[in-house]
């Protein structure tokens, strides 16, 4: 750090007083979110059920690894979608505060959204809200 007097800080602003952290790690593991976790625990399935279904399904293995082990993962792997925006919660792959829903399952989680009696925009709506697959919007 180098001495300036007062007349030579042109630019002098909060930003540019903050201090600057040495490193910022490629990929951060936040703390369990409660409305993450009881959001898995609503739907019409049981965590068990959605954990059992992600670990089988063929599509998301590769980002499911990464997420287990805090390893980045190649974009195709993760549908294109920033790492960041996923995380794991009790083995259910979570996208914010949606839930992945694997293929097999998906039918159960439309035919419970579907019992609701909205008309389809809602019903697309409530289904963006709470659960998340590529291509959600086709189904």
């Amino acid at each position: 750090i180098k001495f300036r007097p007062t007349r030579e800080h042109y630019n002098a602003d909060a930003f540019s007083r903050l201090p600057v952290s040495a490193q910022t790690p490629e990929y951060v593991v936040e703390e369990v979110d409660l409305l993450e976790v009881n959001m898995i625990e609503t739907l019409p399935l049981t965590v068990g059920d959605l954990a059992k279904s992600t670990a089988a399904d063929p599509t998301v293995k590769v980002l499911l690894q990464g997420l287990k082990n805090g390893k980045t993962v190649e974009a195709r792997e993760r549908f294109g979608i920033d790492q960041n925006e996923f995380a794991l919660q009790q083995g259910c792959i979570m996208r914010g505060i949606r839930v992945y829903v694997p293929p097999e399952l998906r039918q159960n989680v439309l035919a419970e959204l579907h019992s609701t009696h909205f008309g389809s925009t809602r019903l697309k709506s409530l289904a963006r809200g709470y659960v998340w697959w590529e291509r959600i919007d086709k189904d």
